[in-house]
């Protein structure tokens, strides 16, 4: 829903009374200028911690470390149902989807492509990856991963398996990765850089210096 805006949160946003393991605040923005958080107890699960989200048809998929891919269904009015296990076990720490796929970064295996047309996702491919899995980007054909010190790599889904395109170095340590177009924009502890993704490679046309560490956009 659009009116819906959904968080994984500190433990001090919430009362003192609420779970420790409570990680996902589900905001409506009917009001843009007031956001009001709908009842605590629907966004309550005392189970699992989340690290990242991804709303994708009427589920949201949540990044739950050691406890795989968890999945919960979103209400018409935006509320979040019981937070279940979605069919993949592993150290999750970052998800995002494009139609009827979602990537993963898997802390022990690396990345993950799998198919979300069932309501048990199933796993099309996995590529291994070399350095610390810091962000993933993803579109309706390709997929980027930050790897840090180690760069970028760019992987082509379309086939609905992990197919390297390039791999970028932009000396820096790359922490965010996003796509809009053919222009990829990769953030770094330094500022934004951004690609202009071609059929060759990739042609750098552009940094923002930036006084600040900057981890995601």
């Amino acid at each position: 829903p659009t009116t819906s805006l959904y968080c994984t949160a500190p433990d001090r946003l919430w009362p003192k009374d609420t779970p420790k393991k409570t990680r996902i605040a589900s905001f409506d923005l009917t009001d843009p200028a007031q956001p009001t958080i709908r009842d605590l107890a629907a966004n309550m699960n005392d189970s699992f911690y989340f690290r990242d989200l991804h709303v994708q048809g009427d589920f949201l998929y949540a990044a739950a470390f050691a406890d795989g891919l968890v999945r919960m269904e979103v209400s018409n009015e935006g509320a979040l149902g019981q937070a279940v296990n979605a069919g993949y076990s592993g150290h999750v720490v970052q998800v995002v989807g494009s139609a009827n796929k979602l990537a993963l970064l898997d802390s022990d295996r690396g990345l993950v492509l799998l198919d979300t047309q069932d309501l048990a996702p199933s796993e099309l491919s996995f590529v291994e990856l070399n350095g610390p899995l810091l962000d993933l980007a993803m579109d309706e054909s390709r997929v980027a991963v930050a790897l840090g010190s180690m760069g970028v790599e760019l992987m082509n889904h379309q086939s609905g398996t992990l197919k390297q395109v390039l791999s970028l170095q932009p000396q820096c340590v790359s922490t965010g990765v996003e796509f809009q177009g053919d222009t990829l924009a990769v953030t770094c502890t330094s500022g934004i850089h951004l690609y202009r993704i071609a059929e060759g490679g990739a042609e750098k046309v552009g940094f923002v210096p930036s006084r600040y560490n900057m981890l995601d956009l």
